[in-house]
């Protein structure tokens, strides 16, 4: 009977794993799981537990199992493809943990074949194309990665919900003073960008090729603004913002929003590797059928195999998406090495991540709302979106002046402005994507608190105080 139950042990040796994820380990080794697991060397050990999602911990798997060829249990926030492998989504539970001792002690029984070894692609060498055939190319400074200053990208993956709210009627601001004054400021604004701006419906971006594929950083394109017709921008706008009428009877608001579920959408997915990648400073792949994706956190920038003014990537964003279908992870050094030669060859692939994010979120919703906004409840613009960089539509100049200026709920700032509703839920959306929007109402009346003037204000920046008084 003794032999039996020490049969039921798992010799287990512990790879790569996070220290979180380590330290929630050996605490059920200690205790509850003391039956069921026990920690070993990588010779004696029965099975293998490693995070997929930590650095390079995939790429040192494969050499130790290459030659040792155990079980193992894969942590990771998506499902892996590997053979002989038992995934264990996170966070961990100890109904996992128990289940999967299970599975790999039927593996020991009966041992899934052999995956034939993957063959190694030798990093392929490439050559800087002379600038003169590229003549708008330009290199900027390095940026901060998007939403490293978001509080709702630096929250626990399992806390985190941009858009979650509780639903409270806020009071609202009816000072028409300062609705006159952000009105004036949102027209001087959009006077000075309109020319290279507002009108805009689609862009291409071109990137001159890296020299080194290993650790250089991908060279930000410039973006060219194409001649567009009137006719062509219409239709843009329309595929980002939607065509839904305003709700004629606020007090019955919740009859006529058109709400969407974005987890049925390819846009949550993609927020999971935007934190991902946040969180870990490391290239982050994500696929999706024959779509895939780099974000690459050192130059804020993306790889799309998609061209994002495409009536591909539009459908795969309004299309429902199964998530447990996307397989996002951390990349190794071999397949950071490939993408780079990947971004050298194809420098049209590469976008802006925070203009990436921000279309993909306004196909996504069309000017539809997540099931969980409370229209009526007021919130405030923390930073103006970097709009020289993302793609635009009308009004976003004049909402986000407005916004900046005070706390307001969705329907005051179309009323106040008197635009159509679906633009300023486009914009909502859009911010929400980036961790713009502050919903703490706790927080709002401190953002209006009067700050020491700069001395070194420029001209506009000074215009704009007089104008806001």
């Amino acid at each position: 009977m003794l032999g039996i139950m020490r049969k039921k042990v798992l010799k287990v040796n512990l790879l790569d794993i996070s220290p979180h994820n380590k330290a929630i380990l050996e605490f059920f080794f200690a205790g509850a799981g003391s039956k069921l697991f026990k920690v070993s060397s990588q010779r004696d050990a029965d099975a293998f537990i490693v995070d997929f999602d930590h650095p390079n911990a995939r790429q040192q798997w494969e050499e130790i199992n290459a030659t040792l060829n155990k079980p193992t249990m894969v942590l990771a926030f998506y499902e892996t493809d590997e053979s002989n492998t038992v995934w264990l989504s996170k966070p961990l539970t100890t109904k996992a943990l128990s289940d999967a001792a299970k599975k790999i002690q039927g593996l020991l029984k009966n041992p899934e074949p052999r995956a034939k070894p993957k063959p190694v692609v030798p990093p392929i060498t490439t050559t800087a194309i002379p600038a003169k055939t590229e003549p708008q190319t330009r290199v900027f400074a390095k940026r901060a990665p998007v939403g490293s200053n978001s509080a709702a990208f630096r929250k626990k993956t399992s806390e985190t919900n941009t858009f979650s709210q509780t639903q409270v009627r806020p009071k609202i601001n009816t000072d028409q003073a300062n609705i006159s004054q952000a009105s004036k400021t949102a027209s001087l604004v959009s006077s000075q960008q309109s020319h290279s701006n507002v009108n805009k419906a689609t862009h291409v971006e071109t990137n001159k090729p890296s020299a080194s594929p290993a650790k250089e950083k991908t060279p930000e394109a410039k973006k060219i603004l194409p001649s567009v017709s009137n006719e062509e921008k219409q239709k843009r706008w329309k595929k980002l913002c939607g065509q839904l009428e305003n709700i004629k009877n606020p007090n019955a608001w919740k009859k006529e929003v058109v709400f969407y579920t974005p987890e049925n959408y390819l846009i949550t997915s993609l927020q999971d590797a935007l934190r991902l990648t946040t969180q870990s400073q490391q290239m982050v792949k994500i696929k999706y059928q024959s779509a895939k994706f780099y974000f690459i956190p050192d130059v804020t920038q993306a790889y799309s195999s998609i061209a994002i003014d495409s009536e591909e990537f539009e459908s795969l964003c309004k299309s429902p998406v199964k998530k447990t279908d996307v397989v996002i992870h951390i990349m190794n050094v071999k397949e950071v090495e490939l993408a780079h030669s990947t971004l050298a060859a194809e420098p049209k692939s590469i976008f802006d991540l925070e203009n990436f994010m921000w279309t993909a979120m306004l196909l996504t919703s069309s000017g539809k709302l997540h099931r969980n906004v409370d229209i009526r409840r007021r919130v405030m613009l923390k930073q103006w979106p970097n709009l020289s960089r993302v793609e635009t539509f009308p009004h976003v100049f004049r909402i986000a002046a407005l916004w900046k200026t005070d706390g307001f709920n969705m329907l005051e700032i179309a009323h106040n402005l008197q635009i159509p509703q679906r633009y300023v839920f486009s914009f909502y959306n859009a911010c929400c994507i980036l961790g713009l929007i502050e919903h703490d109402p706790a927080k709002l009346k401190g953002k209006m608190q009067p700050t020491s003037p700069n001395k070194n204000r420029g001209l506009f920046s000074r215009l704009l105080k007089r104008l806001i008084g």
